[in-house]
C-alpha cells in the first residue's frame, strides 16, 4: 500500500477539501474490525439463548419429577389409609363373630346345664327308689310292682329329658356343630319350602361362615348317617324313605374319580346301588340317607345342578 499522499487542489471557490490515500486506507482497516465484533456478539447471544433454553428444559424436567413424585406420594397415602381402613374393618369382623361363637356357647352350655341339674335330680330320684325297692321287696310283693311302675315311670321321665336336651342342643348348635370330626364340625340346612339350588345351599352354609361339607372316611360316613338318621326319621322327613344333602364334592367323569372341595382326591367313596349302576352321569354330589333302616343302601349319587329339592351339609373349622 503507497504511504505517498497526493494533494489535489480544486482552482475553483467550494470545492472538496483535500483528501490522502493515508485516510482512506485508515478507514478500509477499520470496517473489517467492525464486522468482526458483531459476528462475535452474535454468537455470544445465540450461546447465550442455548444456554438459557437448556436451563429452562432441566428447570421443567425437575419440575415434572417432582409433580410426578408428590402425585405417586398422595395416590400411594390414599391407597394407605383405604388399606388401614379394610384391615381395621376386617378385624372388626373377626372381633364380632369371635363374641357371637363365645355367647352362643355360652346359651348352649346354659341349657345344658339346666337339663344337667333336672336329669341329676331324676336319677338321684331314681336311686332312692331303686333303694326302697330293695328294702321293701322281702315284704310286699304289690308294693314292689308299684315302686318299679314308678321307676319305670321316673325312668321314661329321664329319656324324655334326655331327648328334649339333644334337641335343645341341636338348636342351639345350628351353624356351630352338631356332628364332629378331627378339625370340623357339620350342621345340616335344610331346604324346607324354599328352592335349595347350588347356590342357595353354598349361601346358606357361607351365612354361618362355613362352606359345604366333605366326607374324609368310613368313620365318617357312618358318624354322618348314624347321627342324622334317627334326626331326620323322627322330624321333619318322617314320611320319606330317605333324605338327601348336597355336598361339596364333585365327581369327574372323565377321571372317573371323586374330589373334595379343596380339589385333592376323595380318600373315601361309596355309591348307592343305584348310582353305581348309572356310571355316575353328572357332576355334583349328593348324600343319601335311607330314614328307617337301609344303611347298606346309602351313599353317593350324582344330579344336575337344576334339581333343588335337596338339604345342604355344611362343614365348619373349629
Amino acid at each position: 500500500m503507497h504511504t505517498g499522499t497526493y494533494n489535489v487542489q480544486e482552482k475553483e471557490k467550494g470545492s472538496p477539501p483535500e483528501v490522502s490515500v493515508q485516510d482512506i486506507d485508515q478507514k478500509s482497516d477499520q470496517m473489517p474490525k467492525e464486522s468482526l465484533t458483531k459476528k462475535c456478539a452474535k454468537r455470544g447471544l445465540i450461546a447465550m439463548i442455548i444456554f438459557c433454553l437448556l436451563a429452562i428444559g432441566i428447570i421443567t424436567l425437575f419440575a415434572l419429577h417432582f409433580e410426578y413424585q408428590r402425585t405417586w406420594f398422595r395416590e400411594y397415602t390414599d391407597l394407605e389409609d383405604k388399606y388401614q381402613r379394610l384391615e381395621e374393618k376386617r378385624r372388626s369382623m373377626e372381633k364380632h363373630n369371635f363374641n357371637e361363637t363365645l355367647r352362643l356357647r355360652s346359651d348352649m352350655e346354659r341349657i345344658e346345664g339346666r337339663a344337667n341339674i333336672k336329669y341329676t335330680h331324676l336319677e338321684e330320684k331314681h336311686q332312692r327308689l331303686e333303694n326302697t325297692i330293695i328294702s321293701m321287696e322281702e315284704k310286699n310283693v304289690n308294693e314292689t310292682l308299684q315302686l318299679r311302675s314308678k321307676l319305670d315311670l321316673a325312668h321314661a321321665e329321664t329319656q324324655r329329658l334326655r331327648s328334649d336336651n339333644d334337641r335343645i342342643e341341636r338348636r342351639a348348635n345350628i351353624g356351630l356343630c352338631e356332628v364332629r370330626y378331627d378339625e370340623y364340625c357339620y350342621f345340616v340346612r335344610e331346604a324346607g319350602s324354599e328352592t335349595m339350588n347350588m347356590n342357595a345351599a353354598r349361601w346358606s352354609c357361607e351365612r354361618k361362615n362355613a362352606t359345604l361339607g366333605n366326607i374324609y372316611s368310613t368313620e365318617h360316613f357312618d358318624m354322618l348317617t348314624n347321627y342324622y338318621r334317627p334326626f331326620f326319621s323322627s322330624h321333619s322327613l318322617a314320611g320319606s324313605a330317605w333324605f338327601q344333602l348336597k355336598t361339596g364334592m364333585i365327581f369327574d367323569a372323565q377321571a372317573d374319580d371323586v374330589y373334595l372341595s379343596d380339589a385333592s382326591k376323595a380318600p373315601f367313596i361309596r355309591w348307592t346301588p343305584a348310582e353305581a349302576n348309572k356310571k355316575a352321569r353328572y357332576s355334583f354330589i349328593v348324600l343319601r340317607i335311607y330314614s328307617h333302616g337301609g344303611e347298606e343302601s346309602d351313599g353317593y349319587f350324582t344330579y344336575p345342578e337344576e334339581i333343588s329339592n335337596f338339604g345342604a351339609l355344611c362343614q365348619i373349622r373349629v
